[in-house]
Formats: structure tokens, C-alpha cells, sequence
């Protein structure tokens, strides 16, 4: 036996292609075509196609355009295929949305499995869905700082710096009056101790 797999993006409107790129939610349409090309009959053929994750199934299996209930993942049987028989097997899925794929480009690869007692084939099928970010966006993380805190914690360094530059650099005359200042507070108390001292003699 001989089996190809191909998928078409039912969105973008593509053809059954071995590989074809998706956005988040398109519908897809994957088709399988299984042949039996040996000299003698293949009897009980199975099919198998499990969706691999990034990808939901949503049915619509077709055999031959015929539709049919049953779920190609859980492995469906097709019976027996004389020499030359073909079968043509389509179903539906889904690409999911964007919470469940990582940044960068996702390849999707699922493997369909065509078998029976004496044989066992498979061919894949390629979706590639690409997640885009911006990389060292801002975040809005808390790193245990709030605003509040450093404001308080800010101002009055910040005044305190400016107080001491203005002191030291002389601009608004604070060293000269420091020492008037001290100058009078001598002053005044040399005076006190003498007024003492008089009082003291009298």
C-alpha cells in the first residue's frame, strides 16, 4: 500500500499542500489518500491520526465523500482493499488560539498511520502557526517598591543635598552669617559673666 497526506488552510483559501502556515483559529481541512498498490489484496486496513497539540479536531470525516461518525484518532477501519482500490479520507481541525502556543514559530507535524497484519505506513502533514512578541517589553511586575515609598524616601535627601550645596557653595551668604552670628553669642556671654563677676564684688 501507498498513503500521502496533504492539508489546505480552509481560511486562506489553499490548495492541499504539504505544508502550509495558519493564524490562530483557522479552519483546516486534511485529506489522506490510501492505495492499494500491491499484487495481491490488502485485507482489514486500519487508519490512524491523531492531532498533534496546538490543534483541535472537529470532525466533518469523510470516506470517499461519504460522511461518516466515527473519530480518525481513535483508529477507524476501512475494511479489506483488492489490488488497485483507493481511498480518499478528509476531516476538519482547527488551529487554537493564541494562550496556547510559544513565541516564535510553532511547526505542527502530524503523522497519519495506515496498517493492518502485514504492513504499516505512515506520511505527515506540516502546519506552521508563528506567535510574535515584543522582546523586553515593559511588564507590570511588582518589584516591592512603590512609588509612594521612594517619594518619601526622595524628598527630603534631595532637600537635604540642596541645603548642604547651598551652605557650602557660599550662594546665599550662610558662612558669613554663621559667624556673626557666633560672633554675637560670644559676645553675649562674655558680658553675662562680667555682669556676674560685678554683682559678685557688690
Amino acid at each position: 500500500m501507498s498513503v500521502q497526506k496533504t492539508v489546505q488552510n480552509l481560511t486562506n483559501g489553499t490548495g492541499f499542500l504539504d505544508s502550509v502556515s495558519a493564524n490562530f483559529g483557522d479552519e483546516l481541512v486534511y485529506r489522506v489518500v490510501i492505495n492499494s498498490s500491491g499484487s495481491v489484496m490488502a485485507p482489514s486496513v486500519y487508519v490512524k491520526d491523531a492531532l498533534p497539540s496546538g490543534l483541535t479536531y472537529i470532525g466533518n470525516l469523510t470516506v470517499d465523500g461519504v460522511n461518516d461518525g466515527r473519530s480518525i484518532a481513535n483508529s477507524i477501519l476501512l475494511g479489506d482493499m483488492p489490488v488497485g482500490a483507493s481511498k480518499t479520507i478528509t476531516y476538519k481541525a482547527r488551529v487554537n488560539a493564541k494562550e496556547f502556543f510559544n513565541f516564535g514559530t510553532n511547526n505542527m507535524i502530524n503523522s497519519v498511520l495506515v496498517y493492518n497484519t502485514g504492513v504499516s505506513i505512515s506520511d505527515t502533514a506540516t502546519v506552521s502557526v508563528v506567535k510574535t512578541g515584543v522582546a523586553g517589553a515593559a511588564t507590570n511586575i511588582n518589584t516591592g517598591i512603590t512609588e509612594t515609598l521612594l517619594g518619601s524616601l526622595l524628598l527630603p535627601l534631595g532637600l537635604a543635598a540642596l541645603l548642604l550645596f547651598l551652605f557650602k557653595s557660599q550662594i546665599l551668604g550662610f558662612d558669613k552669617w554663621a559667624t556673626v552670628r557666633k560672633v554675637e553669642t560670644d559676645n553675649f556671654r562674655a558680658q553675662r559673666k562680667l555682669n556676674s563677676l560685678i554683682q559678685k564684688r557688690k
